[in-house]
């Protein structure tokens, strides 16, 4: 090999190198991104689990007061 066809390789090794910099710099950002939406998620089953616990609560006072409802209009 002559000095051209190292300095060709050299080229080449140099831009893999700095192609695998920039897919390793990439790759930190995508884990950190998920890793914040793995909590986005997170955050937001505990306030559906939240929300599904007072809906349960206001069904069974709605169907409390509607069953008094109906005991006050049944006597009348």
């Amino acid at each position: 090999m002559d000095t051209a066809n190292f300095e060709k390789l050299e080229q080449k090794i140099n831009t893999l190198l700095r192609l695998c910099e920039s897919m390793e710099a990439e790759k930190k950002t995508l884990k950190e991104r998920l890793k914040e939406k793995e909590s986005e998620i997170e955050e937001l089953k505990r306030g559906l689990a939240r929300f599904e616990e007072e809906k349960g609560l206001v069904r069974g006072k709605v169907e409390g007061l509607l069953t008094r409802l109906d005991g006050l209009i049944q006597n009348a």
